[in-house]
């Protein structure tokens, strides 16, 4: 459980039923999304994209988005000037997801571009 805070370097979590609430990815690349057009959020689940610069071998969140749900276009207005993402996962309404973690990638599905 935890998730990616403002200004951060590393995903935060103290245990607290507020972090308890987050699950947190790795980072991941823009690259690593090649060929995908979106990220599909199941219902009853939201993502907060989290943006992040890289400087001196040391990832650090820039910007986080508000709370999406549906589907998040991965087009160049999401992407920006941006080369690294997160992303936090929570429930809606929010819930302790600290025994659901392994679960949490199957509500989030990164969908292919048709070409």
């Amino acid at each position: 459980s935890g998730y990616w805070n403002d200004s951060a370097t590393a995903i935060f979590s103290d245990g607290t039923t507020f972090a308890n609430g987050f699950g947190a990815s790795n980072v991941l690349s823009k690259a690593y999304f090649d060929g995908k057009a979106s990220i599909d959020v199941a219902a009853g689940y939201q993502l907060k994209v989290i943006y992040l610069g890289y400087d001196h071998n040391t990832y650090s969140v820039v910007y986080r988005s508000g709370n999406q749900t549906g589907s998040i276009v991965l087009d160049d207005a999401f992407w920006g000037d941006y080369e690294y993402i997160a992303l936090n996962i929570s429930s809606v309404p929010s819930s302790d997801l600290s025994g659901v973690l392994a679960t949490l990638p199957s509500y989030v599905t990164f969908v292919d571009a048709v070409i």
